[in-house]
């Protein structure tokens, strides 16, 4: 219920991001040819579907068989961004949409619900990533939709 509500839609949005980002760094190139590589893309739909669950470079890169050497330097060529801020990034696009959707949720299970343990790590990563802590911006949307 929950991939279906709210991952999927961020899976998608990612995944879209990631597309356009990736072809307009290729284009900017002379050669404009894409690669495909299909375990990679089966990374990141694991990772775009798993990022709320405890998951590191480390079990993403036993799971695919990569070095995890390789595996970050892959990463960061493919998607421009390093593992941990990628995650980072899926989490609070997740726990915008939770506090956009449910609105009898508290902020501390929103932050577990995303993937962190800690209500205060939770609340710094979002203020770094979206420029509000979770009240803020439940706030300013809050009144948005007034």
């Amino acid at each position: 219920m929950i991939f279906q509500n709210f991952i999927f839609p961020l899976y998608q949005k990612s995944y879209t991001c990631l597309l356009f980002a990736n072809l307009i760094e290729n284009f900017s190139h002379e050669e404009t040819l894409i690669v495909a590589d299909n375990k990679f893309n089966l990374v990141l739909q694991f990772i775009n579907e798993h990022f709320y669950e405890p998951i590191t470079t480390e079990t993403v890169s036993n799971r695919f068989s990569f070095a995890k050497p390789y595996f970050c330097r892959k990463f960061h060529s493919e998607t421009g961004i390093n593992f941990t801020k990628y995650i980072h990034i899926l989490r609070i696009q997740y726990a915008q949409e939770l506090i956009r959707k449910e609105n009898d949720i508290s902020l501390s299970e929103i932050a577990s619900l995303c993937g962190y343990d800690s209500p205060n790590y939770f609340s710094n990563t979002f203020k770094k990533i979206t420029g509000f802590t979770p009240r803020e911006w439940k706030k300013k949307f809050a009144q948005s939709q007034s």
